[in-house]
């Protein structure tokens, strides 16, 4: 991780609200941002993460705009939304203890 940027979760709490109420079917989605880029993940994608494997996230090479996080189903793939091309992306991921 470059020094002076983390990964942080957001639970997507705020976008799924009604009148202030977390409605409970989207309590475990989630994305990840770094500083003040969000990286999407790119398909093909696994249906749930664990949080720690999110945080996880790391730069492929110095420079370079993709991150891979290492997960029990395989390497997830994230790019920030300008460096995505004609890949099929969410930013949403169902996240799992």
């Amino acid at each position: 991780m470059p020094p002076g940027i983390s990964a942080t979760i957001y639970n997507c709490l705020q976008a799924f609200c009604d009148n202030g109420t977390i409605l409970p079917q989207f309590r475990d989605l989630a994305h990840i941002w770094l500083g003040f880029t969000a990286l999407f993940c790119v398909h093909p994608a696994p249906e749930s993460v664990k949080k720690e494997e999110l945080l996880a996230v790391r730069q492929i090479a110095a420079g370079s705009t993709t991150w891979q996080a290492k997960t029990a189903n395989g390497t997830l793939t994230l790019l920030p939304f300008t460096a995505i091309d004609d890949q099929h992306y969410r930013l949403y991921l169902k996240t799992v203890s």
